[in-house]
């Protein structure tokens, strides 16, 4: 976080007079303002134009951290025609501008230099930063560029054709920077490639209601939809942010009672060969239904075996010790929002009858690892697309009937690596749709992308800070 980010810095320039959800660049934009205020904790100034109305706006668009500041209206042409009085409202555009802009020092704009729509701001646009110096600009082009701009006006087509001064392009793909740069007069070193974002947890855990919204709402209703879809909710995101649990390299999710025979053991030895094999590793252990007796013993057992095998309380996490109110519940929403984020799913117990804990993590794409001597779970799931190991079960694996099967590990280390290197390989490569989750998981991540590409732009040559 800069220092002065108190000072409102940082602007983002829209053309925006609505808000639609369903709009690509309003998303964008959206993430962008997530990445500074949440990631960040930035202060953001963000312009729009006069026509909005931000009462009505909710989310991440009415952070306390938001100044919202208002453009004229100004005539629009998607073909690029310039009404007689341009000029006029260039002027009152540049001079609403150079107010709002007096104390920013970078200003991001969306569509800006792209679209014959803006011309009038992009004119404007250009005359203030002529005069500013001091003021950096990056322009988002958010389609594919074309090596010039419909403009009516022989004037004004002029006066856009130059590089814009003082100023970044930034573009959501690196194959096009070259392309880019030349279409634009820049240098390719000015040319930057920043990647569109997707808010994972909003988009895979959804947003609680803004109770201040709801029109002639009784307290009770509003404490209703708080329990029922804002706290779950609210405890993923607070789960998954304070661990940081999407920078993982493998997740995995175990909701059980802490009852011997779920041996909770191979998870974690499982997890600690993963973290051997050199990848970075989250395990959640939802146990709140673990509260007294052997349950208790039972977890100091595994959090000792976790040290032992070199987990720290940061990639072992039994969720009983989370939090007060994580200690003897968690809604089920929450335990199916970290079940959608896992990787893989590990059953070890020795006893089931069918387990809807397996059924809910094939459902969320868990690649899943079951017992080899429980039998009836092939009856149940198959055995085309699920990884059996043999694990100690009770089940005399001999004729199918009661008694146990116990298995004796000669070397445990091995052992476990051997297993690790398989689940790695089915989540690394044999599955794609696996695979290609956690690339975009990892890097295309509201938090990767600010802190890899957009958040280093503020700091120009040899870290000059520009805000």
């Amino acid at each position: 976080m800069n220092e002065d980010m108190g000072n409102n810095r940082i602007a983002i320039l829209t053309t925006f007079y609505s808000i639609d959800p369903a709009y690509s660049l309003c998303n964008v934009v959206e993430d962008q303002l997530r990445m500074f205020i949440e990631i960040g904790d930035y202060k953001i100034i963000v312009i729009v134009d006069e026509a909005l109305n931000t009462d009505s706006l909710s989310g991440i668009w009415k952070h306390p951290n938001i100044t919202y500041k208002r453009i004229p209206g100004v005539s629009r042409s998607n073909e690029g025609d310039l009404p007689d009085n341009y000029r006029e409202q260039v002027d009152k555009m540049y001079e609403s501008l150079k107010e709002i802009l007096k104390d920013v020092k970078v200003c991001i704009g969306h569509d800006i230099t792209l679209q014959c729509a803006h011309l009038i701001h992009n004119l404007a646009c250009r005359k203030l930063a002529d005069e500013r110096m001091d003021l950096f600009w990056m322009h988002w082009a958010h389609s594919a560029t074309s090596p010039s701009i419909r403009c009516s006006d022989p004037e004004a087509a002029e006066k856009i054709k130059p590089k814009f001064p003082n100023s970044y392009m930034c573009y959501p793909n690196d194959w096009d920077r070259k392309r880019v740069a030349l279409n634009y007069k820049y240098e390719l070193d000015e040319v930057k490639c920043v990647h569109h974002p997707s808010d994972f947890l909003s988009l895979m855990f959804g947003d609680g209601v803004d109770l201040e919204l709801i029109p002639n709402c009784s307290s009770e209703a509003k404490e209703y939809v708080y329990k029922k879809i804002n706290y779950p909710i609210k405890l993923a995101k607070d789960l998954v942010n304070e661990f940081n649990i999407l920078d993982a390299d493998v997740i995995s999710v175990y909701p059980c009672r802490l009852d011997r025979g779920k041996q909770v053991e191979w998870n974690i030895k499982t997890m600690a060969a993963i973290k051997k094999l050199g990848r970075t590793v989250r395990m959640i252990v939802f146990d709140f239904h673990s509260t007294g007796g052997d349950k208790v013993t039972y977890r100091n057992e595994l959090k000792q075996i976790g040290r032992e095998w070199g987990l720290t309380e940061k990639e072992l996490i039994f969720i009983s010790e989370w939090r007060p109110d994580t200690n003897m519940h968690v809604p089920r929403e929450t335990v199916m929002n970290l079940k959608k984020i896992s990787d893989f799913h590990m059953h070890p117990s020795t006893s089931e009858t069918y387990s809807l804990v397996v059924q809910e993590s094939m459902m969320w794409r868990n690649m899943c690892v079951l017992n080899h001597h429980t039998p009836y779970m092939r009856d149940i799931y198959g055995s085309k697309n699920v990884l059996y190991e043999p694990m100690s079960s009770a089940v005399n694996c001999l004729d199918g009937e009661d008694g146990s099967t116990t298995i004796n590990i000669s070397n445990a280390e091995k052992h476990f690596e051997n297993i690790a290197k398989k689940i790695l390989y089915f989540i690394e490569v044999a599955n794609p749709v696996i695979s290609q989750w956690r690339f975009v998981r990892q890097e295309r991540s509201i938090k990767s992308v600010f802190r890899k590409e957009l958040e280093p732009l503020l700091y120009r040559k040899n870290l000059k800070p520009l805000i």
